[in-house]
């Protein structure tokens, strides 16, 4: 499974200015038949996946002929990118997309079949988003898929009949069922939800999920360009703060949710050591700094923190 990265737009005009390509990616639309992508400025006509690698120089010198080319990239979606739907955004918790994850030396859930699990999404981002409507659109979309058909479903259907989406699902799946005679797609005990395997053991799980074919997206927000690490950066001269956004080297040392998923496991010295003298005390964090180098015992400030100077 393979996901459009993002999408640039690099165009050539006749003002003599030499244009940088600053991502790499494949060709996938141009709205010309020629553009200038030489040095010596020859206008040639630019295929469709011809690759375009980081720093190429476009245009150079005074182009003749203009024209607008989109770069594509493939990439693989990692834990912690985010994907959205129709209904929700979500973020990627597990990925497995190698064919040979599936019975043998597979560590990957697999379904009945022996087909292995693309993404697994968290139980909590449904309630949480009041979106139950995703479920829905996941059984229906493996229905239409087994059934080789298209749905187009019209809103608010619940005013023509009580409970229509859901019998509606419900019949895709047993129409499905007949039609493949596979019994998982469709049990009536358990409507809706599949009993899924784990691929190294091949033993089932105690509870069964939900396996369907839903309508995703990935976004151009990807883990690996979000994550940013930094001993020592820029700080603000009145609170004495690190500066905020990655762009400025910046960044809170322990954000709102970091603090929430520590709090689940009592560690009050972790933050005692964070959010004062390893955040914003001037003294205290010039000598947490240098014992991590040389090594020793963190010293404990005695007087105030800048912040709470900044209150007062």
């Amino acid at each position: 499974v393979h996901y459009w990265n993002w999408v640039e737009r690099q165009v050539a005009l006749d003002s003599g200015v030499p244009a940088i390509a600053n991502h790499e990616g494949k060709i996938i639309s141009t709205d010309t038949d020629k553009i200038i992508l030489s040095r010596n400025g020859d206008a040639l006509g630019i295929p469709l996946g011809k690759c375009i690698k980081k720093g190429k120089l476009l245009v150079d010198g005074a182009a003749t002929v203009g024209g607008e080319l989109t770069l594509g990239k493939n990439v693989l979606a990692e834990t912690g990118d985010i994907l959205v739907g129709k209904l929700t955004p979500q973020v990627a918790k597990e990925s497995s997309y190698a064919p040979e994850d599936r019975w043998e030396g597979s560590s990957h859930r697999c379904e009945m079949d022996g087909r292995p699990i693309d993404m697994v999404f968290n139980l909590l981002g449904v309630p949480s988003r009041m979106n139950v409507e995703q479920l829905l659109e996941c059984l229906l979309g493996l229905a239409g898929s087994l059934l080789n058909r298209y749905y187009r479903i019209a809103p608010f259907d619940e005013r023509y009949e009580q409970e229509a989406s859901r019998k509606l699902v419900f019949s895709g799946l047993y129409q499905a069922n007949k039609h493949t005679a596979n019994p998982w797609v469709f049990e009536p005990k358990y409507p809706g939800k599949s009993r899924i395997f784990y691929g190294r053991t091949r033993s089932p799980f105690e509870q069964l999920v939900i396996i369907g074919k839903p309508y995703i997206l990935k976004l151009i927000h990807q883990v690996d360009d979000k994550i940013h690490g930094c001993s020592s950066g820029h700080y603000a001269l009145v609170t004495q703060q690190p500066l905020r956004r990655r762009s400025k080297q910046g960044g809170q040392r322990v954000g709102e949710m970091e603090v929430w998923a520590l709090e689940g496991f009592g560690v009050a010295h972790i933050f005692q050591e964070m959010l004062t003298y390893k955040s914003h005390h001037i003294r205290a964090h010039q000598e947490v700094l240098g014992t991590t180098i040389i090594g020793g015992t963190i010293p404990k400030p005695k007087d105030a923190l800048e912040s709470f100077l900044f209150l007062v």
